[in-house]
């Protein structure tokens, strides 16, 4: 049975006596700081949607793991989130909203679907963000990207990640599509 976030939670509060029976329970879940749920621990079909974020505005850290979810919309809402990991939602349509995030300093999007190389870069935009991880093969279609005729702005990785916040971040080496690696991790010290 499929469970709205909400339903999900109360029944975890329940059952670790952690439900306080006098406040009603939204009242309770909109002092949340931070979730974590994880599809391999529950079961990746559990959760329905995201939609109940909209009352959980205090939200900081949020853990979105392995997830069946095909819409992370519900995420603009939470203008206090500095910490995401939707690592393993490999069924989300649309990152858009990420873009939009600003307080963002932590993303993971390992195992996810994100396909369009344009939405990492845009990401790089973000104020705040110091760490983003990103599957080998992401990174190695946003440098075939780099050098295609649809890249009209020709944004760089490299660029990108030496510019953000105008701070020198090294000894930062480009990354082209032959290097070897199993996995990237891009920090803003």
């Amino acid at each position: 049975m499929k469970l709205s976030l909400l339903e999900y939670l109360k029944k975890e509060d329940i059952e670790n006596g952690l439900l306080n029976k006098n406040i009603p329970y939204l009242k309770q879940a909109k002092q949340y700081r931070s979730l974590y749920v994880n599809g391999e621990e529950i079961g990746r079909d559990k959760i329905k949607n995201l939609d109940d974020l909209k009352h959980l505005t205090k939200i900081q850290k949020l853990y979105l793991t392995d997830l069946n979810i095909s819409s992370i919309n519900p995420l603009d809402n939470l203008k206090k989130l500095y910490f995401l990991d939707l690592s393993g939602c490999n069924s989300i349509k649309d990152f858009s909203v990420l873009t939009r995030l600003d307080k963002l300093e932590y993303l993971n999007l390992k195992r996810t679907n994100i396909k369009d190389p344009r939405i990492i870069f845009k990401l790089f935009n973000l104020p705040n963000l110091e760490e983003l991880k990103l599957d080998k093969e992401l990174v190695k279609t946003m440098f075939n990207f780099e050098n295609s005729k649809d890249n009209k702005d020709k944004s760089s990785l490299f660029f990108a990640i030496q510019f953000h916040k105008n701070k020198d971040l090294g000894h930062i080496r480009k990354i082209n599509e032959s290097s070897d690696f199993d996995e990237i991790f891009l920090y803003n010290n």
